[in-house]
């Protein structure tokens, strides 16, 4: 036996089992401040802060042997001028707001006047937190055995903050400002709101491609008077159960 339902569908559908807490990691390093998250998915972080009116990107590319596959988009970039290529990044020139950076792996934000030269210097053993042998072994990113290549080349450049994307989200901001500026910003207060939204739409559309309980058997499981669902033997909550996604539906 299964258990005892105690959620009904409309439960299930509005959410009601349905909680959320914000918990990233803080930490800091001399005048870095960083978050780590698994959370952020949603949130746009150049709409959470306060750029600087000129600035430079340095776009770090994931397919590094393959540099001019990944400048898509790159050319129609509305700015002053084009990229130009350090080591296996590109770097902007100065511009006034940001293009679409959805395309890279993860990024910097200059400061306008950056010297092409020390980035070139601080790029040389840099191992960046996208790389797929960044993590190694280790859970937590701070632990890596990449982690001082990554911080001397960051402090190197001293980016405005950077962002960069592996199994979580990790952003390194210059001065403790910047980073609770950007946590106290709307969109990482309401990125509860947004990810309760996405799993509701989920639900439903589930429900109405599988979910409906047609029967006319009732569901397998003793004593539930519930109706089975087309392709299944039990109810539409006991099969979610039997897929072991929602065992707390249950006592």
């Amino acid at each position: 036996m299964q258990g005892i339902l105690v959620i009904t569908i409309d439960d299930y559908l509005n959410m009601s089992d349905w909680s959320f807490e914000f918990t990233p990691f803080l930490g800091s390093r001399r005048d870095f401040f960083w978050i780590e998250s698994s959370q952020l998915g949603f949130i746009d972080e150049t709409e959470c802060l306060a750029l600087p009116k000129s600035f430079r990107i340095l776009a770090i590319c994931g397919n590094r042997e393959a540099f001019a596959e990944v400048r898509t988009g790159w050319d129609e970039v509305e700015n002053e001028g084009g990229w130009t290529r350090v080591r296996d990044y590109g770097l902007s020139s100065a511009i006034s707001a940001p293009p679409d950076l959805c395309q890279f792996d993860s990024y910097m934000v200059l400061d306008e006047h950056s010297n092409i030269g020390t980035i070139d210097s601080a790029l040389k053993e840099f191992v960046d937190y996208t790389d797929e042998d960044y993590l190694g072994q280790t859970a937590c990113w701070d632990s890596s055995p990449n982690v001082e290549s990554f911080w001397k080349g960051l402090e190197a450049v001293n980016p405005y903050y950077y962002v960069g994307t592996n199994a979580w989200d990790l952003l390194i901001f210059r001065g403790q400002h910047l980073r609770d500026e950007f946590l106290s910003s709307s969109d990482v207060m309401n990125v509860g709101q947004c990810y309760r939204e996405e799993e509701q739409n989920y639900r439903r559309r589930r429900w109405q491609a599988v979910g409906p309980e047609c029967g006319p058997e009732k569901c397998f499981e003793p004593n539930c008077e519930r109706l089975r669902i087309r392709l299944a033997i039990r109810c539409y909550l006991h099969q979610l159960y039997n897929a072991k996604e929602h065992p707390d539906f249950f006592v």
